[in-house]
């Protein structure tokens, strides 16, 4: 399972071996014997590429399908609940980023537009 997680995760990061391989200060040759499990992946070299592609060592090594690092598992705070009015506007905002950008929000943009929907209902709320 790992060698087939390495190569994804490679691939996912446009990286080719020989980049990877330079991450871990080895060969392409030994690097590609990774993934094609021909060669053991050492404990040093999978902690290099969890911490570089920001996965979980345990999701590398195929035990789970959760990618994220325990040390960035945050407790969901609990859901609120939002009336229709506010899950109408976030919807338009959302419509009308998507016709001014031309593009979907990224995780950035939704985080600002979230931070400006909390300071108008906070500011409601006075």
């Amino acid at each position: 399972m790992c060698k087939l997680r390495i190569r994804d995760l490679r691939e996912d990061h446009d990286l080719n071996q020989s980049q990877t391989a330079q991450i871990l200060h080895t060969s392409q040759r030994v690097y590609s014997r990774y993934e094609t499990g021909e060669r053991t992946l050492p404990l040093q070299h999978l902690i290099i590429l969890s911490d570089y592609y920001n996965v979980s060592t345990d999701y590398i090594l195929g035990k789970t399908n959760d990618p994220t690092p325990p040390k960035e598992k945050k407790e969901e705070p609990p859901k609120k609940e939002y009336s229709s009015a506010v899950i109408k506007a976030a919807e338009e905002i959302r419509a009308n980023f998507k016709k001014r950008k031309g593009r979907e929000p990224n995780q950035e943009d939704l985080r600002k537009i979230v931070k400006f929907i909390n300071a108008f209902i906070q500011s409601t709320d006075d």
